[in-house]
């Protein structure tokens, strides 16, 4: 902070290489996001959320399922060689393994568990090693490749057989539903499930398309808060 004060326009990736390669660590730290020596300034003075180190701190990764990817995630990592590494390993794998054309859902499963496990090389080898890894879906499937349960070959064929079994499936849908889980119970039929419970008052539910459509019409009736999520298939649903 002092250095910036003294050039707002100082380089601010000489500063932070200096912080992390030449400088001891300090009990007290914080850490801010920006993206010039003068906006790092003026958020280190509005809230420098000052904390206390803790020593050997536990981290977790967590891999999430279907519905968080994002276009472009790949090409943004492009000069990252630990990334492209990985990356063009799983791609490799899934050439050398293909025996048919995969539909939507079994394309969308192998790049998503591509990007997960290649950014999970990534962070480590930039020496952001876990503790522990926690996986949610096609999210348990990385986390266990990670942990060396599966060989990254082994894992990427389940991941294709995975796709292929929910390709051939009805089409279907997912909403995340402010409820209660006591309260989401008189929402379901028998052709309706709750696939998750991921808060205290936020409940996935899922089932065909048709009925989550009329399902999603008696929460907007109820005044209940609810988001459709990008899949086109039931997930975790009977």
């Amino acid at each position: 902070e002092d250095a910036s004060q003294e050039d707002a326009s100082i380089d601010l990736s000489a500063v932070t290489y200096t912080l992390q390669e030449g400088r001891c660590n300090f009990l007290h730290r914080t850490a801010v996001v920006a993206g010039s020596a003068s906006e790092a300034m003026k958020r280190l003075a509005d809230n420098p959320g000052i904390t206390q180190a803790v020593e050997n701190p536990s981290l977790i990764f967590l891999l999430p399922g279907q519905g968080s990817g994002h276009a472009g995630l790949a090409e943004a990592y492009s000069e990252e060689p630990a990334f492209q590494t990985a990356y063009q390993a799983c791609q490799k794998y899934i050439a050398a393994d293909r025996t048919h054309s995969p539909q939507a859902v079994e394309s969308e499963c192998l790049e998503l568990f591509s990007l997960q496990y290649s950014l999970a090389q990534l962070l480590q080898a930039y020496g952001v090693t876990p503790t522990g890894l926690l996986g949610h879906s096609l999210g348990e499937i990385v986390a266990a490749c990670i942990a060396g349960v599966f060989a990254l070959p082994d894992a990427l064929r389940l991941v294709s057989l995975r796709g292929q079994l929910m390709d051939a499936a009805p089409a279907g849908a997912m909403t995340v539903a402010s409820l209660l889980p006591s309260q989401a119970y008189d929402y379901l039929d028998d052709q309706l499930a709750i696939a998750a419970i991921n808060a205290s008052q936020l409940v996935t539910l899922t089932g065909p398309l048709q009925q989550m459509e009329q399902l999603e019409m008696r929460l907007k009736a109820d005044r209940v808060a609810y988001k459709r999520l990008p899949v086109t298939r039931a997930f975790h649903s009977a």
